[in-house]
């Protein structure tokens, strides 16, 4: 693996390590004695040990096994057709069947230069969707436990590897970022090194000083701020595809108000994203944004309302019903219904939707 040296510079460069005196380093400090390579010993693997260029080294060394693993395993390709990322992957049966070929690929390459991976330091984590109409929802772990990651060591012997959550850091990337991009997580973290129990009431935490609180910073909080006014100061191009962005969560969430402008009705069962989140963050923060000339849908009749703003106001209701009662609304094309507030009115479409007798209140009918 020359990587374009000639041959005589690689031969140049084995010699001289192959002759390298080397002293012994410790917590105690360096040795003065030094040892290295006689006529007649076993030779030192290995291209670590007193060299500067190690990272060098494995970094062309990775390159081909790099490569040879993009050939042999499938990754995830990303396409864009509707300004809308979508991953080309499958059912988690088939993701789980990828992930487990290119974990056992990357294995058996390690293995050839020498390499071993530390299996029970080692882990997967899957972020699958269920397509519900216009959007994807995330599947719990549940719905596909049944599933596991085997692999095998350059000996034949199995191992299973833990399945992580995604709501879970990725410790080994340095970064502790989640696949579901939560980081509430980051407490845990930067708590215990300012001396403070990451146990403590959050209250107490947060509370400024003067009410005998640590001030610490929230750092969703500080990111919320950072996002609403990037979203505040975006140029002429960007604003176009944001207000694209906003007029599909409108049509989506089926509220005739504007949903920046009205954030204290929540919607749970939109899809998540950047729109969906700011909406939430700001009816938190007893927040809005108004957008100038935003599309929103008309009312049609008189005494007409919002299917959607009258169910998520209802007692009781859950996440699930309110999706699938929006799936059937975008489904039927409709926006807004005649509601008639001096009777309740349950059509059978909701009935067979929520299967649930116990469900009250006054629904609206087309």
């Amino acid at each position: 693996m020359k990587k374009g040296m000639p041959k005589n510079a690689c031969k140049c460069r084995a010699m001289i390590v192959e002759g390298f005196e080397r002293p012994v380093k410790t917590a105690a400090g360096v040795s003065a004695a030094t040892y290295k390579y006689e006529t007649g010993d076993i030779k030192m693997g290995g291209e670590v040990q007193g060299k500067p260029h190690n990272m060098q080294l494995w970094t062309m060394t990775l390159d081909v096994l790099l490569q040879i693993h993009q050939k042999e395993c499938e990754g995830i390709t990303m396409t864009d057709p509707t300004k809308c990322l979508t991953p080309e992957t499958n059912e988690p049966e088939e993701a789980v069947k990828n992930i487990q070929k290119g974990s056992q690929t990357w294995i058996f390459l390690a293995a050839a230069t020498g390499q071993a991976l530390a299996f029970q330091k080692s882990f997967w984590q899957l972020q699958a969707w269920r397509k519900l109409g216009g959007y994807f929802i995330p599947k719990p772990r549940r719905e596909f436990q049944d599933l596991n990651v085997y692999v095998k060591d350059h000996k034949g012997k199995s191992s299973k590897i833990q399945y992580k959550h995604t709501d879970e850091p990725n410790e080994g990337s340095g970064l502790k970022m989640c696949p579901n991009a939560e980081q509430m997580h980051l407490n845990k973290v930067f708590l215990p090194k300012l001396g403070i129990n990451q146990n403590m009431k959050r209250i107490a935490i947060y509370a400024p000083l003067e009410l005998s609180g640590l001030n610490y910073p929230c750092m969703q909080t500080i990111q919320d701020q950072m996002n609403i006014s990037s979203v505040l100061q975006l140029g002429r191009e960007l604003a176009t595809d944001i207000r694209i962005c906003l007029a599909q969560a409108q049509l989506q969430s089926g509220f005739v108000k504007p949903i920046l402008d009205s954030t204290k009705v929540p919607t749970p069962y939109l899809e998540t994203g950047l729109t969906s989140h700011l909406q939430e963050r700001l009816g938190e923060l007893n927040g809005s944004i108004v957008v100038k000339d935003a599309w929103r849908p008309e009312l049609q009749r008189v005494e007409d309302k919002s299917i959607m703003e009258q169910i998520v106001s209802l007692p009781q209701i859950k996440k699930r019903q309110m999706e699938h009662a929006n799936q059937v609304r975008m489904w039927l094309r409709t926006a807004s219904e005649i509601a008639s507030l001096s009777r309740p009115i349950q059509p059978n479409w909701w009935n067979h939707l929520m299967g649930d007798s116990n469900q009250s209140g006054h629904i609206l009918s087309r």
